[in-house]
């Protein structure tokens, strides 16, 4: 037996779990935007690996026999767009990180070679010191340069890796008596 979390959520009618000036059809409606925070931010709580139902609870004189496999699938197709923008976003991401890498390391090679070619070519000049350690410099710089947020002085970076928990999430309708 799978122990899974519940999220629950009880409303009046349906229209309350969906966004009103979504003009799509009933399936493909996004979700209240507070509706959405809700269910995300209680199933980030129950940051596990076990499964997630969406327990939805109406009002008996609202509900359709068909309303409960068209809710499922509307709250399930939402929840898949999600994930897709979030992937496409992602995949940007890591694009500009190769991007962003790439340059980088042209730069230190840049820098590297230009350093060595003119420590042997003036092997005694403290000029050229000046200048090999200017480029090292260069690549300190250019590094803090693609710090958005912060500058770290220390020369490190500090990386969020971010846990990937792959759940399952049913939704389920039940009704209130």
């Amino acid at each position: 037996m799978t122990n899974t979390e519940e999220i629950e959520i009880r409303i009046k009618n349906i229209d309350q779990l969906f966004n009103n000036f979504d003009p799509a059809p009933f399936r493909e409606r996004e979700l209240d935007p507070d509706a959405e925070r809700h269910i995300v931010s209680y199933a980030r709580e129950a940051a596990g690996s076990s499964p997630i139902d969406l327990v939805v609870y109406l009002s008996a004189t609202t509900i359709e026999p068909s309303l409960s496999k068209e809710l499922e699938a509307a709250i399930g197709h939402h929840f898949e767009l999600r994930a897709r923008e979030q992937q496409i976003k992602l995949n940007e991401l890591r694009l500009l990180g190769r991007k962003g890498l790439a340059v980088g390391l042209l730069v230190m090679l840049f820098a590297t070679l230009a350093g060595v070619t003119l420590t042997n070519i003036f092997p005694k000049s403290s000029f050229v010191e000046t200048i090999e350690q200017s480029l090292i410099c260069l690549l300190y710089t250019s590094d803090a340069a693609d710090e958005r947020s912060s500058v770290d002085l220390g020369g490190g970076r500090a990386i969020k890796k971010k846990r990937k928990n792959k759940k399952k999430r049913n939704n389920t309708l039940k009704t209130e008596k």
